[in-house]
């Protein structure tokens, strides 16, 4: 089970009375060349002082480049797949909206429950399988504890796009049971009413759900759905994050 990661001078200034870790790790090299005027070396980084600690935030720009060509790369064939059926008319364009109860497995949070909400959209051939992009929000979990008669509190926020595949099976005269997975871009930030800032992790990561739901008729549906997110954050966690999502689904069709 992941971790938040924190050094050994987070917790004996912070945390005596506790064995939990919950605070952003902090870099004792960079905080010695820190407080001699110099950038650590071998990492391109910004560096800030807080309660004689200096936190690291590392540069992201390359895992979002990466990102960037992935999303364009799908994106236009989530965006083709209309065109290249429509001769024969068999697919919808769909969106549709979800929220519901989010949860997250870091140790060190307690309070791990949350609200999130996620936004769909796609096509799908026959009714039955497809291609789709979306945002989710994984709500704001947090640690909190008191010290010196103080609380401190760390919130864990992840929210990301997502690009996929989704299948729907329908049975009866208007049920159906459905499936989804695919790349899950997740940005993972940590943030204090302690120190000043916050920390952020950015990666590439998978997601898989599966629901079932009831069709009104031909262009309307509501379903429940059960979706797994991996969330890695290097700079933040010791481990990969597993957060999950227990959502209600409104879902609309455009026959194209």
């Amino acid at each position: 089970m992941p971790r938040v990661c924190a050094s050994e001078q987070c917790r004996s200034a912070c945390l005596r009375q506790t064995e939990d870790t919950r605070f952003p790790r902090a870099d004792t090299v960079g905080a010695r060349e820190c407080k001699k005027g110099r950038k650590p070396p071998g990492k391109d980084v910004s560096m800030y002082r807080q309660h004689g600690v200096a936190f690291e935030f590392l540069n992201p720009i390359g895992t979002i480049m990466r990102n960037l060509l992935l999303s364009a790369s799908l994106g236009a064939l989530l965006l083709a797949a209309p065109l290249a059926s429509h001769a024969t008319n068999n697919g919808d364009l769909f969106i549709n909206g979800s929220v519901g109860t989010t949860h997250s497995d870091v140790k060190d949070l307690n309070h791990k429950d949350d609200t999130g909400y996620g936004v769909n959209f796609g096509y799908r051939w026959n009714d039955t399988w497809g291609l789709e992009t979306g945002y989710v929000d994984l709500g704001k979990p947090y640690a909190s504890m008191n010290i010196f008669n103080q609380t401190l509190k760390a919130k864990l926020h992840v929210t990301g796009w997502t690009l996929g595949a989704n299948g729907k099976f329908n049975f009866g005269n208007h049920w159906f049971v459905s499936a989804r997975g695919g790349v899950f871009f997740s940005n993972t930030k940590l943030t204090t009413n302690f120190a000043d800032g916050s920390l952020s992790a950015h990666d590439t990561n998978i997601y898989a759900g599966l629901g079932g739901g009831y069709n009104f008729n031909k262009h309307l549906s509501i379903g429940l759905n059960f979706d797994r997110y991996l969330a890695k954050a290097k700079n933040i966690l010791d481990g990969t994050n597993h957060p999950y999502m227990v959502s209600g689904t409104l879902e609309y069709r455009f026959g194209i």
